[in-house]
C-alpha cells in the first residue's frame, strides 16, 4: 500500500514537474534513472525507475547545495536577521522563516519549483470538517498544535516581521504562511548528520517517494546521506525492473501520526493487523468517508466503508 504527501491538485501538473526536473538538471542533477510522474489530485505525485537496478544501486543523488536547512538560511536574505537573533531561535523557527520569506519572493526563489504549495492535512480543514474527527487523538494533536502556532507566530514571528520591516514584503507572512511552512518540515523534512551536526534538510525531488506501510524498515534503508560527495540519496532496498514505482517507509508510524503530519491513513484491522490492500487513489473516499462517519475509528474501518 502507498501513500502520497501531494496534496495541491491545482498545483500537481505536468508542467510543475516539467519546471522541477529543469530546475534539477540545471543545477548538475542527473534523472537519468529516475521518473516523476503525476497520477491525478487524488493520487499525487510518485516516483519510479528508469531502468533495472540491484539493491544498493543510488537512482537519485541531490547535491547538499540544493537543499533548504539552517544552514541555507544562515547565508540567505535574512542573514541580518539571524545575525542580530543569534542564540534566540530554535532550528524550526529558523527554517519556518527561511520557507516563509522564499516563499514571498515567488518565482524569484532559488528553490520556487521545488515548494508545495498546499497541504490537506487536519489543521487546515474546516471547522465542519475538523469536527468529524471529535474524539480522536489526530483531534486532540491537531486542536493543541493550533493554539500552538497561535502562540508562536504571536510571540515569535510577529515581532520579528516588525522589527525588520526592510526583509519583508508589506503584507509580511501570515499565520497561516507559518502553518504552510511548519508543515513543509513535519512533512518533508530528512534528518542527517553532516560533520557531526544532526540537520533537517528539506531535499527538492527527494520528497516525492511515497509511503509503502508494507515496508517496515527505517528510512536509513531508503535515503542516506554521502559525507564525500556532500549528496542526499535514494539507495534501492531490493532489485527491481524499470518502471517499478519505487517507494519508501517514512517510519513506523501510527494512523494519527500519518493524518496528523502527511494526510492520509492506513486502513487496517486490530483483531489480525492485516493491512487492507488499496490504492493510493482511495485516499480521497477514505477523507470522505471519514467526514461523512465521525464517529467511526481510524484504525478498523467498517467493512462498509468504500475503501
Amino acid at each position: 500500500m502507498t501513500m502520497s504527501t501531494s496534496t495541491d491538485p491545482n498545483n500537481n501538473s505536468v508542467e510543475v514537474i516539467a519546471q522541477l526536473k529543469a530546475w534539477l538538471q540545471g543545477h548538475g542533477v542527473s534523472l537519468d534513472h529516475f521518473g516523476i510522474h503525476y497520477y491525478g489530485p487524488d493520487q499525487g505525485h510518485g516516483v519510479v525507475a528508469a531502468k533495472a537496478f540491484v539493491q544498493g544501486e543510488h537512482t537519485l543523488d541531490i547535491p547538499f547545495r540544493l537543499t533548504m536547512n539552517v544552514h541555507s538560511a544562515l547565508s540567505s536574505d535574512l542573514a541580518p536577521l539571524f545575525a542580530s537573533e543569534a542564540g534566540t531561535l530554535a532550528d524550526v523557527e529558523i527554517l519556518a522563516l527561511h520557507l516563509m520569506y522564499e516563499k514571498h519572493k515567488g518565482v524569484a526563489s532559488f528553490w520556487a519549483p521545488s515548494l508545495p504549495a498546499t497541504f490537506d492535512t487536519p489543521i487546515f480543514w474546516n471547522d465542519d470538517q475538523f469536527a468529524a474527527l471529535q474524539g480522536t487523538n489526530v483531534s486532540l494533536l491537531a486542536a493543541m498544535m493550533k493554539q500552538q502556532i497561535v502562540a508562536d507566530y504571536t510571540s515569535v514571528h510577529s515581532p520579528l516581521f516588525q522589527k525588520y520591516p526592510a526583509l519583508f514584503r508589506t503584507p509580511s507572512p501570515t499565520m497561516q504562511e507559518y502553518k504552510w511552512a511548519l508543515s513543509v518540515i513535519w512533512s518533508r523534512a530528512f534528518g542527517i548528520t553532516r560533520g557531526g551536526e544532526y540537520l533537517q534538510v528539506l531535499c527538492p525531488a527527494m520528497d516525492m517517494f511515497n509511503h509503502d506501510v508494507l515496508l517496515n524498515r527505517p528510512l536509513d534503508d531508503f535515503i542516506v546521506f554521502n559525507e564525500q560527495a556532500q549528496t542526499l540519496c535514494h539507495r534501492l532496498h531490493v532489485d527491481c525492473v524499470a518502471n517499478t514505482p519505487l517507494n519508501i517507509c517514512y517510519g513506523p508510524y501510527s494512523n494519527a501520526k500519518l493524518l496528523y503530519s502527511y494526510g492520509f491513513v492506513v486502513p487496517v484491522r486490530i483483531e489480525d493487523k492485516q493491512v487492507l490492500e488499496q490504492s493510493i487513489a482511495t485516499l480521497a473516499k477514505w477523507k470522505a468517508y471519514l467526514l461523512d462517519h465521525p464517529t467511526d475509528s481510524l484504525v478498523y474501518p467498517p467493512r462498509d466503508c468504500p475503501v
